[in-house]
């Protein structure tokens, strides 16, 4: 603030929050601030799910929902059902969902479909929102995909099958081929970044640009997929590593930088005369600017202490003896 003190305030997260409370005094007034961090949350699970056929919040699905299990489904629909209410909820509030129609699912109509081919939510009840399905084919089971986006943008996707009592069987085998396709797709994705993060192989600074393409692989895959990955301590390893060498690097270049600058300045002197002592003095106060690393790079240093000691003689005085 004006005039006044800068003070760091220490705040410890509990729970992934903290508070801060701070105190700014001005002469007699002063004013108390509050603060609240938090750390940005990493939850893209799925809180809870529910289908009915009632536009009010409720419904049930099978087994019970948990972060863990990712396929549901609801075997019940009632036999004349044209569409079926589904009622997803995030884990985190920060967190954010999109259905996905899949297998004989419909929306009402196209205006039910996002830009991004998801459904829209078609109403909202006690703060829930709910996704009409339509069934293409009311004798066939329908399926979703729900995608759910962590606030700092981790993705994890859950599925569910509906369908009504007389389809329960080609329901069920329905999820098994989306269990069994899914399974092979997060494979083939874990494998590919596992391959780019294998690729990096010993790092030096030229392997910026693999490391950055293998973090990308790896950042790109679903949590389920991340969980398929062996290798990812290799990965942040590498990251470690090249940043011990990228700082290093640093180092040297701006000591070097340093160093010449300092160079140019005793090599500036040029033939000493007794208008030389500011460019000396210069050159000399540069020079003890240096950290002993950077002093260690100067190439012409007895150039500087042969200037003074030239510029010191000349400013001798006279000898009246001779």
């Amino acid at each position: 603030c004006e005039g006044g003190v800068t003070q760091a305030v220490t705040a410890t997260l509990l729970d992934g929050a903290a508070t801060a409370t701070i105190v700014v005094t001005k002469g007699n007034d002063s004013r108390t601030y509050t603060v609240t961090v938090r750390s940005v949350s990493q939850n893209a699970s799925l809180g809870s799910l529910k289908v009915n056929q009632t536009n009010s919040y409720g419904g049930t699905v099978s087994p019970e929902v948990t972060p863990e299990e990712h396929y549901y489904t609801f075997l019940t629909a009632g036999a004349t059902r044209t569409f079926m209410n589904v009622w997803p909820d995030v884990a985190e509030s920060h967190a954010s969902l999109k259905v996905f129609l899949m297998d004989n699912a419909a929306g009402k109509d196209e205006k039910e479909i996002a830009e991004d081919g998801s459904l829209k939510d078609t109403a909202t009840s006690n703060g829930h929102d709910r996704y009409a399905v339509y069934f293409v084919d009311g004798n066939k089971p329908m399926a979703v995909r729900i995608e759910v986006t962590s606030e700092n943008g981790e993705v994890d996707n859950y599925y569910l099958v509906i369908s009504k009592a007389a389809a329960a069987e080609d329901a069920k085998a329905l999820l098994e081929t989306i269990k069994t396709s899914n399974a092979a797709a997060d494979k083939a994705a874990a494998d590919a970044a596992m391959e780019k993060i294998t690729a990096i192989g010993t790092v030096s600074l030229d392997s910026k640009t693999a490391i950055e393409k293998a973090r990308a692989a790896y950042n790109a895959l679903t949590v389920t997929q991340r969980s398929l990955v062996t290798n990812y301590e290799t990965l942040t390893a590498a990251e470690a590593s090249l940043k011990v060498l990228q700082d290093a690097a640093d180092k040297a270049a701006a000591d070097k930088a340093a160093a010449d600058a300092v160079t140019e300045k005793i090599a500036a002197i040029g033939t000493v005369t007794k208008d030389s002592k500011a460019a000396i003095e210069a050159a000399r106060a540069a020079y003890d600017a240096l950290t002993a690393e950077q002093k260690a790079l100067v190439t012409n240093y007895e150039t500087l202490t042969a200037a003074e000691k030239a510029l010191a003689n000349l400013n001798k005085p006279a000898d009246p003896d001779n």
